[in-house]
């Protein structure tokens, strides 16, 4: 990894991690990190896939499989916002601090 000299970089996310795995993560975080990337919900919306080839008689059962897999998904996405405020709270923390 290249970084600007005097500069620091954590890597916490682990390849295949879904959303239960943040709050882990963010155990890990650094005191003094002053910058955050990121990226959740893709490897949740992987494991949604599998549904796709599931066999269905009609449009209707279509239908009412996709709105099953659209409510889970949801809920991921009403964690991910839970988390994500509190992460921006801990940043404000981490700010306040250094100024």
């Amino acid at each position: 990894m290249l970084l600007i000299s005097g500069w620091h970089a954590t890597l916490l996310a682990r390849d295949g991690d879904v959303l239960s795995g943040i709050p882990r993560q963010l155990s890990k975080l650094p005191k003094d990190a002053t910058h955050l990337f990121i990226s959740i919900g893709g490897n949740n919306a992987l494991g949604y896939m599998i549904h796709l080839h599931d066999s269905v008689k009609n449009l209707g059962e279509a239908l009412i499989s996709l709105h099953k897999i659209k409510s889970k998904f949801q809920k991921v996405r009403k964690k991910c916002l839970k988390i994500c405020c509190t992460v921006k709270n801990i940043v404000s923390h981490f700010v306040s601090q250094l100024l």
